[in-house]
This record gives structure tokens, sequence and C-alpha cells, in this order.
């Protein structure tokens, strides 16, 4: 009879053990969230999605990303955008936020059209006032990241805390 209780008493705390040690195994996550989020006069968004086809048909994963674009082009630079479902160039695109920003690390102050579409509405565009800093630009299949905010002052619409940390998609994806 002891011998039972010490043989329950030891599968008990066998599978006990062997619980824990499983329970504690969880494979790890290893993708990367890429995104542009931003406050537009009050109302906090997070765009995830970029382009997941371009006007070639070229296929990408569709994360938020980035591109340079041809330095003879109308708006030479990196340009960003994200939305809130992956992007088809050869579509209308109802929902998105595009940056153009400089080719380079730095803060300054951007000159390029940068505007926010919301249901097929342009609700924030800027033309020369808006301030940028690009804190991180890697190479083809790196990150794009930095920080942005400016004032509208046609459509009276403000954004502040920008931010983008987004997928560099290789050069000249588009043409502007």
């Amino acid at each position: 009879m002891a011998s039972k209780i010490i043989i329950r008493q030891f599968l008990l705390i066998f599978f006990i053990v062997l619980l824990s040690v499983f329970s504690g195994c969880k494979e790890e996550d290893t993708s990367e969230s890429y995104y542009v989020r931003f406050n537009l006069n009050g109302t906090d968004y997070e765009f995830t999605y970029g382009i997941s086809k371009d006007e070639y048909g070229t296929i990408y994963s569709g994360d938020a990303s980035g591109f340079r674009t041809k330095d003879e082009g109308i708006y030479s630079g990196i340009y960003i955008v994200a939305a809130p479902s992956p992007i088809d160039l050869n579509d209308t695109i109802i929902t998105y936020c595009s940056l153009s920003i400089a080719d380079t690390d730095g803060t300054y102050s951007g000159s390029e059209p940068t505007h926010i579409k919301i249901d097929g509405t342009v609700v924030w565009e800027c033309d020369g006032g808006t301030s940028y800093t690009v804190t991180k630009l890697g190479n083809f299949g790196g990150v794009i990241s930095g920080t942005f905010s400016g004032v509208d002052t046609t459509r009276e619409s403000t954004v502040t805390d920008g931010v983008f940390y987004v997928k560099r998609l290789q050069d000249n994806v588009t043409e502007f």
C-alpha cells in the first residue's frame, strides 16, 4: 500500500514538472511589425499595411513600407506609404498616409507633398509645413524610421505624434 502511494506521488510530481517545462516553451515571434502611427485632430490612427502590388505587377509583403524614388523624378527622395489594408497601386486607394521625405537621416521641414486620405477625402496635406526626423534609413530589406508632424492651414487639421517604422522596399517601386 505504501509503495502505491509513493508511486502516485512520484507520478504526480513528474507530471507537474513535465507540465511546467512544456508550458514555458513558447515559440518566439520573430516577425517585425511595421507601421505609421499619428494623431489627426485628436484621433489616433495606426496603419500597418503598405504596397502589396506595384503598377508593374510585382508582389510585395503588404507591410507598411518605404522606397527611394528616382533622382530625376518630381519628388526624389524616400516615399513612405501606409494604409489600413494592403495597397495595390493599380487600384483606387481610399484611405492611406503618404510621406515624402529627404533621402538622408536627420531633422528637417518637408517641402514635398505629404498627405492623409480617409474614406476618399484628403483630410491633411502639408506642402512645406511638415516637420520630420528620420532616425534610421536602412538599406533594401531594412527599416526606415522616424517621426513627423504638421499643420494643414487650408483644412484646419493638425497631425501630432506621427511616427513611422516601415520596411524598405526596392528603389523605384513607382515613378513620380
